[in-house]
């Protein structure tokens, strides 16, 4: 059932993202899908001498093998393109290999490939590589495909990577542990969606938007570390994260979407005062758990008497307001009460 929906949200996610680059067909030849005389693919053609294997966001190949390669031509035509949705969710597939001809990949090509263990690229092709049979653009900086299916329960990101493509991670059952090199500084909408298996990420310092359906779904992931440069979470980055119950958000973070953790685990939410991560835990029924030092009213990372000086000037009714962090003894008011501990501990420390 849960797959289901998951491929109705991953459809509708990629049909948006494949408008823009596939907005406007004035760049083929027609809008005519063809069927290869072998019949084992569609396409389209692009002008008298190439065409991109396409069928119209559907899945492109017709035949049952496990292994394919994709064709450096069909019908007398170069082929240079895999369009949107090539061999998306074609259960079948255990490898793919791209020649030396290649130019484009469209959206989701090879998303929900839940067999793929590998995928390979001649060394010739000028816009793609392959290393140990995960997908990459020639120059390394993007990460386009992890095969799902890939044998091994941890994987780390190479040194150099950018970006992780728009559902690179997918589906990706057997991965327990992924770690971030500190050169990556994009995850794509549903990167690592529906990864069941996946128990802990450390995002690295480089990230400062946290994308839709990021991951979405990882039903097995208990333990999130978010980086102090992260500025938004967007909406389900981690919902449906069933295993998910507590989770610390930095004060670098100014924007969470009302749904990002929506149908998960999720009971805690640890934060600071006056931050998103407060408002969004009391907005949405979390508890919210602060992790501001008790009585160190200026902040300074002490708890001196400067501390007890400005709650005596409250509470006095010298001051109209003052931080959270002076409820000393967390009995939910600022009083006499909080004014003797906050003695106490300054006498301690200066003893």
């Amino acid at each position: 059932m849960k797959s289901k929906k998951f491929l109705s949200v991953i459809m509708c996610f990629a049909l948006i993202a494949c408008m823009l680059p596939y907005a406007s067909l004035s760049a083929f030849a027609d809008d005519e899908i063809h069927t290869s005389a072998d019949g084992n693919w569609k396409y389209r053609i692009i002008d008298d001498q190439t065409a991109e294997i396409y069928n119209n966001d559907e899945p492109a190949y017709l035949g049952s093998e496990a292994d394919i390669t994709v064709p450096e031509t069909i019908d007398g035509y170069e082929i240079i393109g895999l369009g949107a949705f090539a061999l998306y969710s074609l259960s079948e597939i255990q490898t793919v290999s791209i020649g030396a001809n290649l130019k484009s990949l469209g959206i989701a090509v090879l998303a929900m490939t839940t067999a793929l263990e590998s995928i390979t690229v001649d060394e010739a092709n000028k816009n793609f590589s392959s290393v140990d049979g995960v997908l990459f653009n020639k120059e390394k900086t993007e990460l386009i495909c992890y095969p799902a299916n890939k044998s091994g329960e941890t994987y780390t990101i190479p040194y150099g990577v950018e970006n992780i493509g728009m559902d690179a991670f997918v589906f990706s059952m057997n991965l327990k542990n992924v770690y971030f090199s500190d050169t990556v500084e994009y995850i794509g909408t549903e990167a690592f969606a529906a990864c069941g298996s996946l128990e802990g990420i450390t995002l690295p310092s480089g990230i400062g938007v946290l994308e839709p359906f990021a991951f979405y779904m990882c039903s097995s992931l208990t333990n999130v570390i978010l980086s102090d440069t992260l500025k938004s979470v967007g909406e389900l980055a981690f919902g449906e994260c069933t295993s998910l119950t507590e989770i610390t958000i930095p004060s670098s973070v100014s924007y969470i979407d009302e749904n990002a953790f929506t149908d998960s685990g999720l009971t805690t939410v640890k934060g600071y005062y006056g931050t998103e991560a407060e408002r969004f835990a009391n907005d949405n029924g979390y508890t919210f758990v602060s992790l501001d030092l008790k009585g160190d009213v200026d902040g300074n990372g002490l708890i001196d008497i400067s501390d007890y000086s400005v709650i005596k000037q409250y509470i006095s009714g010298e001051l109209d307001n003052i931080s959270k962090v002076a409820d000393y003894n967390t009995d939910g008011a600022i009083d006499a009460f909080d004014l003797f501990y906050i003695d106490l501990a300054v006498n301690q420390q200066d003893a």
